[in-house]
């Protein structure tokens, strides 16, 4: 009878971790060019109706700059979106259903595409990683510094309580796209 107790205990703690990560942010990995855009997708995974979340990362400023943050058709009709894209850094915070009307969360799934970060890769070659970053930005100068969360059933899901964050990088390469022209020997003479 010991032993059946004892399975059980460590079945419910084995469901209860994959169930606490089952929410995930995510930054993917691009690469460009010196000078050249990459475009990083944010995704969401998860196995519940997500109601808002915030996602803030940020990066090294000597390798990437800020340009911008495309949001995707998956939270494109959500009552509320705010967005920050800084020089080393970016926020995104969604509520779905502020007033009561049209959709009022994210369905379950995974690798939801949120948003696309655009970022310039400037002079320096190599790779540089984007990070979630909780209490260091915040969507005003004056404003609070905020969390990475998603909500479920009115209640935030942070780290500290199930969220995984997955880092994500791009890679900045040297050249320009080049262009390679072959004649046959008959047009070049003239023949």
């Amino acid at each position: 009878m010991r032993s059946s107790y004892r399975y059980l205990s460590t079945v419910l703690v084995f469901a209860l971790a994959a169930t606490a990560r089952a929410q995930t942010l995510q930054l993917g990995d691009t690469e460009s060019r010196v000078g050249g855009i990459a475009a990083v997708p944010l995704t969401l995974t998860a196995d519940q109706p997500i109601e808002g979340l915030v996602a803030a990362f940020g990066w090294d400023g000597a390798g990437l700059v800020g340009s911008g943050l495309e949001i995707a058709p998956s939270i494109a009709s959500a009552d509320t979106i705010v967005t920050r894209v800084e020089d080393d850094y970016a926020i995104l915070g969604v509520v779905v259903d502020a007033d009561g009307v049209g959709a009022d969360t994210i369905p379950p799934g995974a690798d939801i595409l949120l948003a696309t970060a655009k970022l310039r890769c400037t002079e320096r070659l190599g790779t540089t990683t984007l990070e979630f970053e909780d209490g260091k930005y915040a969507t005003t100068d004056a404003g609070p510094l905020l969390d990475n969360l998603v909500v479920i059933d009115g209640e935030a899901v942070e780290v500290a309580n199930g969220l995984a964050l997955v880092s994500g990088s791009v890679d900045c390469a040297e050249g320009l796209d080049r262009f390679f022209f072959r004649f046959r020997e008959s047009e070049c003479s003239g023949q």
